[in-house]
Order: structure tokens, then sequence, then C-alpha cells
């Protein structure tokens, strides 16, 4: 399983220091400012208040250093490449456990995503990542109810980092069984919210079942070979290429602003994608 995490590492920091090195790619990583950024006035002021104490918390005691980033446009951009470049450079997570998760959602592509550091792939598998898009976060944000939307996805990313140390599995219909029967939230559910996480129960198999992908080895030919095209007709580029990735993932660099920043972790490229 190391094995297969770091080689995912390795894939990841390729595709992204060979696609900052192509003319036309640039996505602009704003400021780390705070635990909740978001540059579209999306979330009331009582949820982001709310959603600043919970991750703070949660990143004060060593579980897990989540981040919220909600941005107008991935300007044309894939959300994987997106988020991984976000994660890398605010270098979320501690340094040595490698703790931090990305929670991004970009509102005129109606897309999100949810970036795993490499030390909780474990408690956080795709598959996880997966389900709590499609059955956590989705239903809510088809109903506008941004606010619980992203409480519930930080709720839900705590109680599965908490799982790393236990040995326990996060399971989702437990997750959601709970949150339904709290008498805190329950004032803030819509009844089609309510249908909503119910009728998820049948369609598990069928979510796990899209978890295909593409075999590493094709992705690896496929990132050699792109090299050695760019060493032909740029070898400066394809040297500067190796030169980054022969240092990529060594730390170094915080997130500034607020009393808030990065500890030096990195992704692997893991977490799942979803749309609304």
């Amino acid at each position: 399983m190391r094995d297969i995490l770091s080689l995912k590492n390795f894939i990841a920091q390729v595709a992204l220091v060979v696609l900052t090195a192509l003319p036309g790619y640039g996505f602009e990583v704003p400021k780390l400012t705070g635990p909740v950024v978001d540059q579209v006035g999306l979330l009331s002021q009582s949820a982001i208040q709310q959603l600043n104490s919970e991750i703070r918390n949660a990143n004060q005691q060593g579980t897990v250093q989540s981040q919220i980033l909600i941005i107008p446009s991935l300007n044309g951009e894939s959300i994987e490449q997106v988020a991984i470049q976000i994660f890398d450079q605010w270098k979320l997570g501690d340094a040595r456990k490698n703790n931090g998760v990305l929670i991004l959602a970009s509102i005129q592509d109606r897309k999100m995503r949810i970036e795993v550091g490499r030390g909780l792939e474990g408690a956080i598998p795709d598959i996880t990542a997966k389900r709590i898009i499609s059955e956590v976060i989705r239903p809510l944000f088809r109903t506008q109810n941004y606010d619980l939307g992203f409480i519930l996805a930080v709720k839900a990313i705590g109680e599965a980092a908490l799982t790393d140390s236990t040995g326990e599995v996060f399971n989702v219909n437990s997750f959601k069984d709970k949150i339904l029967n709290d008498p805190r939230l329950q004032n803030s559910f819509t009844e089609e919210d309510v249908q909503s996480f119910k009728v998820q129960r049948k369609s598990n198999s069928r979510v796990q079942g899209e978890e295909g992908g593409i075999p590493l080895i094709y992705i690896i030919i496929f990132l050699v070979g792109l090299w050695f095209v760019i060493l032909i007709f740029s070898p400066s580029t394809a040297i500067w290429i190796l030169l980054n990735l022969l240092s990529a993932g060594r730390g170094g660099g915080h997130g500034s602003g607020g009393g808030w920043s990065g500890g030096g972790g990195s992704s692997a490229g893991g977490g799942a994608s979803g749309d609304w």
C-alpha cells in the first residue's frame, strides 16, 4: 500500500511540474488567509465562523488540517490539477503526518474536489472521499444549502481522519443517520435535503463501481514519453522539469496570513471529484 501511495505521489508531482512548464498553464493560487477562503462570498458569516472554529480545533489537536477554498472558476483547467497545485503551494497539513485535506469548489463550473494528503489516504481513501461528495455535499449543494454542505463536509472529514488512529472504517451511512438525528442540526435541513440523504443508500455499489481509473503503468509511460518530447524541442525546459521533480516534496514554505498556515504537507493526488 505504501508503495502505491508513493507511486501516486510521484505521478502527481510529475504531472504538476510538466503542466506548469507548458505555455498557457497557470491557475493563480490565491493567498492563504485562513481556514476558509471564500472568493465569491458564497457562505454566510455565521457559517464561516463555525467552520473556522471547527477547522482550527481539529488542526490544534493534530487530527487533520482541513482547508476550504471557494473560487469563481477553474479558468478552463482540470479541478484535479488545480487542487494539487493549491495543496502543494499552501503546504497543507503537518510535514510529518501529511494530514491536510483541501475542500475545493468552483462555482461557475459547478465542480468540487476533496484532495487528501498522503498521510490520510488510509483513513480517507478515494472511495470514501467520493461518497462524502456524492452523498453528503452534493444533495445540499443542489438545494443551495451551501453553508450546511461545507459544515458537514468538514465534520465528515474530521470523523474519517480519526479512524486513522483507531483502525476503524468511516461509515458514511452511520454518519448521515447521526447528523439527521442531531437536534442541533435539524432546523438546518429542508425536507428535500432529508429525502436526498435517504435515497443514497441503494446507490453505494454503483458508486463503488465507478472507482476504476487508468492503470498506473500507462500514466507513467505517458508522462515519461511527454518528458522526452519536451526534451527534444526544449532541452532547457526538460532539465527544469527534472530538477523540480528531484526537489519536489522536500517541504519548505508555509502559507501565510491571519495566523493560519500550512505545515509543510503535500498531496499524493488522492481524493475524489464531483459536480452538483
